[in-house]
């Protein structure tokens, strides 16, 4: 009994200290902001979607976004 606390004491200590290294080495990271390759299959729609932005993925809001702004530019 005595001899897995001690184990599991030295692998909740290891663990931490691998945490904190590694919280540490992705706040360090650059975030890349670049943009995505336009490949060709993909948006391709062969009848509209039900909602109104029928062109715009479902959770895609700044294409929504866009599509409202425009939709107010014409009216």
């Amino acid at each position: 009994m005595h001899r897995w606390t001690t184990i599991s004491k030295v692998m909740i200590g290891f663990t931490a200290v691998y945490t904190v290294y590694a919280i540490g080495d992705h706040l360090r990271h650059e975030h890349h902001d670049e943009d995505k390759p336009e490949y060709p299959y993909l948006k391709m729609r062969t009848k509209p979607f039900p909602w109104p932005e029928s062109n715009c993925d479902f959770l895609d809001r700044e294409c929504r976004a866009k599509a409202r702004e425009a939709k107010k530019a014409l009216n």
